[in-house]
């Protein structure tokens, strides 16, 4: 039984290693942005936990206004991130709102990025500092928000390395490898963002992945 639309092993499909070391709660960078990825795995063969993190910096909006007639008030870095040589690009998503195509009064949107954004949605510029995003500026706060937008930082298409970081404890949305464990995406998902590791001391991983 083959898998349908499968290449029917008709093409070379390798598997890279990427596998490295980590110095003690020394973010590293494992993997670039790819426009493709189908496999990866990431196994920790060290004897301490390591914590992974994808994609970029990380950013919250802080609204004012009462809703549905909220704007954007500021912008809160949670994740500075590291590495940028561009400042991203700073995308507002979301938020809901009652003008435009959608005016259902009782729609009060969501933060998340498949949902509806109002028709005039916030602007903002990312400020870089020593390759992290120190800081957002407002350019246009926007208008009719339901609630706060989620804040999506877009690497700049000449800047695939810069990325989120994360602490050798952990937190900020990682997630956890133990010693002897294994993460892994194979199939029809499989993230092409960023891959950063860390663990509190030093350690190995093996990293293997397919374009």
């Amino acid at each position: 039984m083959q898998l349908m639309g499968s290449a029917n092993q008709s093409a070379f499909h390798q598997i890279y290693d990427a596998s490295g070391t980590l110095t003690a709660n020394t973010p590293v960078l494992a993997l670039p942005i790819a426009t493709s990825r189908s496999f990866l795995l990431i196994e920790n063969t060290g004897t301490n936990t390591i914590y992974a993190d994808f994609g970029g910096a990380r950013a919250t909006a802080v609204m004012t206004g009462t809703a549905p007639n909220q704007s954007v008030a500021s912008v809160t870095v949670t994740n500075a991130g590291q590495g940028y040589t561009y400042p991203p690009r700073v995308l507002f998503m979301g938020g809901g709102g009652v003008t435009g195509e959608f005016q259902n009064s009782s729609y009060l949107g969501v933060g998340l990025p498949q949902e509806v954004s109002p028709t005039r949605p916030a602007k903002a510029t990312a400020v870089l500092s020593g390759g992290s995003v120190a800081s957002i500026s407002i350019d246009d706060p926007g208008s009719n928000y339901a609630t706060a937008p989620y804040v999506w930082l877009v690497n700049n298409p000449n800047d695939p390395n810069g990325a989120a970081t994360v602490g050798g404890t952990g937190g900020n949305g990682a997630v956890s490898i133990p010693a002897g464990g294994s993460l892994v995406f194979n199939g029809t998902v499989c993230p092409t963002c960023q891959v950063v590791l860390v663990s509190a001391t030093s350690g190995f991983y093996t990293l293997k992945f397919m374009p």
